[in-house]
């Protein structure tokens, strides 16, 4: 995450307004979307909006691809020479299945599975909550530990933020008791959101079938023991919690998926090139995160900026 402590390229610099979990593309936080309004004031790209893109097909040196205009329902199609899909994990995927006629066709995906566990600093019970402040991932934990396998990436919220009827409801409280605990309580409150690494083990799945819709397969990660250590290691700190609080979203939650055309040194049907070519194609590149081999603990919207990076310089060099 990128914040801006002063103004940068037209961009205003953090005002600690605590809107940062209700209005979206805030200035100060770093968004895709800056850049790519940036490249389309400059000219840089032509960006066509409005638009489902369904399939492409080959044909020589060129690549056609077809989709429906949004405003008119109309069918649309574009040329060019070089294709880099990158309409996000699963979207790309659905793509390439439909295009490649491969219905039915299980293909696996990898996600970050979530948990939250809340905590109660007890130096601040009864102190007057902050209104200008910014809770957004305060700080980050590494964790690694012969609990599970590989390392686990958590951020750590204030609650400032979230209206109090968000938060109210998970108190093991009645509704009233909730509302006094809330007051005395809000500015003592933390959340820790803790990631996992992708599980390639993991049986998940997605197909799509002949009238395009497509189906999901999901395996859960077991979680618990690793939560239940981070509450007794940061106990000496003065946050307490208890693992009956703890909260494990279903499959579906974490909002990070990848792999599911991965790079490989010698790739097969529905994976690609180390320099993101799909295999079977002469000039269709994957740009997003269904070209990872691995799904990481965390965000990885950088991740797929630079790698999308790499390709599409890969591709102009060559």
């Amino acid at each position: 995450m990128g914040v801006l402590s002063r103004d940068h390229h037209g961009r205003k610099k953090c005002d600690y307004s605590n809107l940062e979990f209700f209005k979206p593309y805030i200035e100060s936080v770093y968004n895709p979307v800056f850049t790519l309004n940036e490249l389309i004031e400059t000219n840089q790209i032509k960006y066509k909006n409005n638009v489902l893109i369904e399939t492409f097909s080959e044909s020589q040196n060129e690549v056609w691809v077809k989709g429906v205009d949004l405003t008119t329902s109309s069918e649309i199609q574009f040329k060019c020479r070089k294709l880099i899909l990158a309409a996000s994990a699963l979207n790309s995927t659905r793509i390439v299945l439909k295009s490649l006629k491969l219905f039915n066709r299980p293909t696996h995906f990898q996600e970050n599975a979530i948990s939250y566990i809340p905590y109660l600093n007890i130096r601040e019970l009864g102190s007057e909550l902050e209104e200008n402040s910014y809770p957004s991932a305060c700080f980050l934990s590494f964790y690694k530990s012969k609990l599970y396998k590989n390392a686990l990436i958590s951020s750590f919220y204030g609650i400032s933020g979230p209206l109090n009827s968000d938060l109210i409801f998970d108190f093991p409280l009645s509704f009233g008791s909730s509302i006094q605990a809330m007051r005395l309580l809000k500015a003592a409150l933390f959340i820790q959101q803790v990631f996992y690494p992708g599980d390639p083990t993991l049986s998940n799945a997605m197909r799509l079938d002949e009238a395009g819709k497509v189906h999901f397969n999901f395996k859960s990660h077991a979680r618990g023991q690793v939560e239940s250590e981070m509450i007794r290691l940061l106990r000496p700190l003065g946050l307490l919690s208890a693992p009956f609080l703890c909260k494990y979203p279903d499959p579906g939650n974490s909002f990070h998926y990848g792999c599911t055309l991965p790079m490989r040194e010698m790739p097969g049907p529905l994976e690609s090139y180390k320099d993101g070519k799909l295999f079977g194609t002469k000039n269709v590149y994957i740009g997003d995160a269904a070209n990872f081999s691995m799904l990481p603990a965390k965000n990885y919207s950088f991740t797929i900026m630079a790698n999308s990076m790499r390709i599409a310089r890969l591709i102009r060099e060559g």
